[in-house]
């Protein structure tokens, strides 16, 4: 569901996504449903070139019910639940998690533009012993060089605590740079 808010429908949209289980409406279930909820500002006033997005989502059900340790995605009558050949499908959050992830956007042009990027996701204690955390901020920048070859630049700084995995925060940095050339066929 989308929808833009009175007064400021140029502005800002408010959206939402969710899914149930064995459910007919994630609306008559709001409790047992799991939830991605979101503004987007495609401009933000007095700064034109900027775009907002903020977006929360949960797959662990903080309103009610005792729907634990990867529900959505694992129960007992489907084993494989909302997987794809072993993949989760659905949700980045994925099993008993919750989460927040924000883009703040600058566009230079329509081609060009950097994006700045915030996620923090947790996971639930009930389906991983102990939980764990992930924290990333990262920085993506996208350019065209010349009108057939364009360039795309990312950093991604990552603290994660998953004391299952590894005791103690760990911290990762990753770059990459890609060279695109779009050939023009006559």
């Amino acid at each position: 569901m989308t929808y833009r808010l009175p007064f400021l429908r140029n502005w800002v949209t408010f959206y939402t996504d969710s899914f149930s289980d064995d459910e007919f409406s994630p609306v008559a279930y709001f409790d047992r449903s799991a939830n991605s909820a979101g503004l987007f500002f495609p401009r933000l006033p007095k700064l034109p070139k900027i775009s907002l997005r903020i977006e929360g989502v949960y797959t662990d059900n903080p309103l009610g019910g005792d729907l634990c340790c990867g529900f959505y995605y694992y129960n007992d009558r489907y084993h494989n639940g909302y997987t794809n050949d072993g993949n989760l499908i659905g949700s980045w959050i994925g099993r008993d998690g919750q989460g927040a992830e924000a883009w703040l956007t600058y566009w230079e042009s329509p081609r060009n533009s950097v994006q700045f990027i915030f996620r923090h996701q947790k996971v639930s204690h009930q389906f991983v012993p102990d939980g764990g955390t992930l924290t990333d901020g990262s920085v993506k920048a996208n350019f065209w060089l010349r009108r057939n070859l364009s360039m795309t630049a990312f950093l991604q700084y990552e603290k994660w605590d998953f004391p299952i995995l590894r005791p103690g925060h760990t911290t990762d940095i990753t770059t990459s740079v890609e060279l695109t050339y779009w050939p023009r066929w006559r």
